[in-house]
């Protein structure tokens, strides 16, 4: 069955945007005739589009973040549920979500709870998600929760928007160098060895050197690209082959923790997520050790996903959680003490939102580190690279012609 968005009047000219279920257009236009309408316009909602950039139309934290608020300002008015979907669904733009809206608007009708009706789009609403709805059912903060998963998916959004700043600029940056080498050596320097043929000189050893290099490299060029890509697709399966297996992005993600510069960004990136799931979970009223069970599975990096197994052992035992924080050693010092602050005074929940603020501010510094540590080193390799090439068949040119005294060139 697919869904047809529409819009149509009535016989007394109201107009009416709604949504339709049905497996062909004629017999979504029938349905709406025998209502009494006259259609004016309907569309098949897509799942996805196709645009110059490939394919988009996927449903987005900042998307989320935006249903959540208006999911809430409705709940927080006391309108109904279903009427409520309806006048939200009207209002979103991205086919995916509006397809998603309206077939939870559906089931709710059914009878199922918001959390079944949730539950059946795990592609868009995780487990942490449903699980957080369900605790505000029960609770009766249904809006308060709504707000907290608002924030929840605005911090995560703009996390994600950093670690891929920090990840886009240094690789932009070392693109940019590698053509502007590329361009010199197959532009510039097989031109300089033309001139010292016609001038019927035999350059130095180390410029002989450089200009058969680039020759062969203006041959090859695309042979090399070529190689370049199918090392890079290779590297591509090789680790998405490993992250199939717990060892495997258990290994990866642990060395990733190791490299110099970056391994801090990745670190602190997962420490907020960490403390920004346990406090929203702990916060929206979900127990101890379903919160741990949620965060497992929730977690991007495994290293943080396996000490989170281990601290629902621990609890289980009768553990603190600061106990089992000290056997790791991707948790800091200062986060174990606070967390053992926490622990005595009873409020969990605050001390991992606010230490989730504190990493979110430490990702922030890597960031900034990083950009200001590769720009002027990317910069200075750059530099050092082109300077040599061009004094390599520069100066051997320039003392050619000089002891030659070819006219022209010098005395000018």
């Amino acid at each position: 069955m697919s869904y047809y968005e529409y819009k149509a009047t009535d016989s007394l000219g109201n107009k009416f945007q709604d949504v339709v279920e049905a497996g062909e257009p004629q017999e979504a236009l029938k349905t709406l005739r025998n209502k009494g309408l006259q259609v004016n316009s309907m569309r098949l909602l897509k799942e996805k589009g196709f645009s110059l950039l490939g394919w988009r139309k996927k449903i987005t934290a900042d998307d989320l973040m935006l249903f959540n608020r208006h999911l809430s300002s409705i709940v927080n008015t006391n309108l109904p549920i279903v009427p409520g979907l309806k006048v939200l669904s009207k209002d979103i733009k991205k086919d995916s979500l509006k397809l998603v809206i309206e077939k939870i608007r559906q089931d709710i009708e059914r009878g199922c709870s918001l959390k079944e009706a949730f539950s059946k789009h795990p592609q868009v609403f995780s487990e942490f998600y449903v699980n957080m709805i369900e605790a505000g059912e029960k609770s009766g903060n249904l809006s308060g929760i709504l707000q907290t998963l608002s924030s929840y998916s605005q911090a995560m959004a703009g996390l994600k928007k950093k670690f891929e700043e920090a990840l886009i600029y240094p690789i932009f940056v070392t693109l940019f160098a590698v053509i502007i080498v590329l361009l010199v050596m197959v532009r510039v320097v097989p031109g300089v060895g033309s001139i010292f043929k016609e001038m019927g000189v035999k350059p130095p050893y180390l410029t002989s050197v450089l200009i058969n290099f680039s020759e062969n490299l203006k041959v090859n060029l695309t042979l090399l690209i070529g190689i370049i890509l199918g090392l890079v697709i290779l590297g591509k399966i090789i680790v998405s082959g490993m992250r199939k297996s717990e060892k495997g992005k258990l290994f990866l993600d642990s060395l990733l923790l190791k490299l110099p510069l970056f391994g801090a960004l990745f670190r602190n990136v997962a420490l907020a997520q960490f403390c920004r799931g346990f406090g929203t979970l702990l916060n929206g009223g979900v127990p101890i050790l379903q919160t741990l069970d949620l965060l497992k599975g929730a977690s991007t990096n495994q290293v943080i996903a396996r000490a989170v197994h281990e601290m629902k052992r621990h609890i289980r035992e009768g553990g603190a959680i600061s106990e089992i924080l000290r056997t790791n050693t991707i948790f800091p010092e200062t986060l174990i003490w606070i967390t053992t602050v926490g622990e005595k005074r009873g409020n969990l929940d605050e001390t991992f939102l606010d230490l989730a603020e504190y990493y979110d501010s430490e990702v922030d510094k890597a960031v900034g580190l990083i950009n200001r540590f590769i720009e002027p080193v990317i910069i200075i390799i750059l530099g050092v690279i082109v300077g040599c090439v061009l004094s390599l068949v520069f100066v051997p040119i320039y003392q050619v012609i000089t002891q030659l005294g070819v006219p022209g060139y010098i005395g000018r």
